[in-house]
């Protein structure tokens, strides 16, 4: 086979494997080869940008591109670079532009195979060592491209997310999910998938069938069993809290009411921090509870060390939010486990026994089928907002803004991408009908001099 495609291969794979040093090495054998070809700088490019060398990624892309203009790895870094940058209308149309060609290319070469197979096939006779040949390197081809393809809609996901286009993101990540041979990453990619989903109406029962295809990631792995296990009626209840999130994060102004108010004398409590630490980490430890720092922990040893502690109740507080615990919660380390607060949606995981929530948020059956676990519908409200456990919370004014401006002031501080053309059409009716208002947004894209132009 064709020496330079082998190299390729071989530095994708150690792209993969998170080796970006091993791939300048293959980038010096591409050099060798051609000097006048646009594979050796724009593998060392890429290299370059895992290291977070972006100035030099950027230099040798272009030199790639000087070389063979049109070259896709070439582009596809330079693309990953204005991402890294927030460089968003450059990022979007380099990174839409290689997966567009990567699936043509694929395409093309696919038919080509499927022609020859027919050609073959047809006529009976056996192939060549030539034939041989030649199909083993159009498949490397394919395998390239492949990983192309992938690197790409990753990356673009991203930036699509952040413009606020979440149906193109989600439709990336699911794309990218079905790209990769690592199991563990293509449910990483299907978990985020899943929950850029929730930014858009969805039916309760597509929602819950996107879901239950989560579940196919782990269908290999062997989840604890608990069939034999007998309730002891005299001791505490234990009851394990499992999240990214015990840290300067929304959800953490949820979480201190199960840390401070629960009964001491029924229950035991441990937290089980997969995340960053940070000053609320610290005021939340502050209670009378236990704490296990599961961070850079595999999914298997976090399984582990839980299963350890013999809970009768674990409750995840992340679903398919960033930093996922899910893949944890996949093996069952205890009996009875709840998906609460951190997720709004099924988790599609047959592990999960409940999810916790409300009259209000969960009224009646035609909701409820939307979700593979069982429904712990409380009366009232089960999220027990707590400010203050994140910020100090400033003194309330008495006097209206209005009062003081002479005129109404709207905000939005959530998250952009969740703002539907639907709602962007509301928020212009509602200025256009009251004189001299404005509306104040507080977001990451409006802080980006690119965002703010798309």
């Amino acid at each position: 086979m064709d020496e330079r495609l082998n190299w390729l291969a071989l530095a994708d794979k150690f792209a993969s494997d998170g080796d970006p040093r091993a791939m300048r090495a293959c980038a010096r054998e591409l050099f060798e080869l051609n000097k006048n070809k646009a594979d050796g700088p724009a593998v060392m490019a890429e290299a370059a940008l895992y290291l977070g060398k972006l100035d030099e990624a950027e230099v040798l892309a272009q030199s790639a591109l000087e070389l063979e203009p049109h070259h896709l790895r070439g582009r596809l870094i330079l693309g990953a670079v204005a991402a890294e940058r927030f460089e968003l209308k450059e990022a979007l149309n380099l990174l839409k532009g290689v997966a567009d060609e990567a699936k043509k290319s694929i395409t093309s070469f696919d038919a080509f195979i499927q022609k020859n197979r027919l050609k073959f096939a047809f006529n009976r006779q056996e192939k060549t060592e030539e034939d041989l040949k030649l199909q083993h390197q159009i498949e490397t081809e394919i395998s390239l491209m492949q990983n192309m393809l992938y690197k790409a809609l990753s990356w673009v996901s991203n930036d699509l997310y952040l413009v606020g286009d979440t149906e193109a993101a989600a439709e990336s990540l699911y794309e990218a999910s079905d790209l990769t041979d690592d199991n563990e990453r293509a449910a990483e990619l299907y978990s985020k998938h899943l929950f850029l989903r929730n930014y858009r109406d969805l039916s309760p029962t597509y929602s819950k069938e996107l879901a239950k295809k989560y579940q196919d990631f782990y269908e290999s792995i062997t989840p604890y069993a608990y069939d034999n296990t007998k309730p002891v009626f005299d001791k505490k209840i234990r009851i394990g809290y499992l999240s990214p999130d015990f840290r300067r994060h929304a959800v953490a102004n949820f979480i201190l009411p199960f840390l401070r108010d629960f009964d001491a004398d029924r229950f035991s409590v441990t937290c089980y921090h997969t995340g960053k630490i940070d000053a609320v980490t610290d005021r939340l430890k502050r209670h009378h509870v236990s704490w296990k720092d599961l961070s850079g922990r595999t999914a298997r040893t976090a399984v582990r060390l839980i299963a350890e502690d013999h809970l009768d109740i674990l409750v995840d507080l992340s679903g398919h939010s960033q930093g996922s615990c899910l893949p944890i919660m996949a093996y069952k380390p205890a009996p009875v486990q709840i998906s609460a607060i951190g997720y709004t949606a099924t988790t599609g995981l047959t592990a999960m026994d409940y999810f916790l929530s409300d009259m209000t948020c969960l009224p009646g059956l035609e909701e409820s089928v939307g979700f593979t676990e069982k429904i712990l519908r409380l009366p009232h409200c089960h999220l027990s907002y707590a400010p203050g456990i994140v910020r100090d919370m400033p003194a309330a004014g008495i006097q209206a803004p209005v009062l003081r401006n002479d005129y109404i002031t709207y905000g939005c501080f959530n998250n952009f991408a969740k703002a539907s053309d639907d709602v962007l059409y509301l928020w212009r009716a509602i200025l256009e009908q009251v004189p001299d208002s404005i509306l104040v947004l507080k977001n990451k894209i409006c802080s980006i001099p690119s965002g703010r132009e798309l």
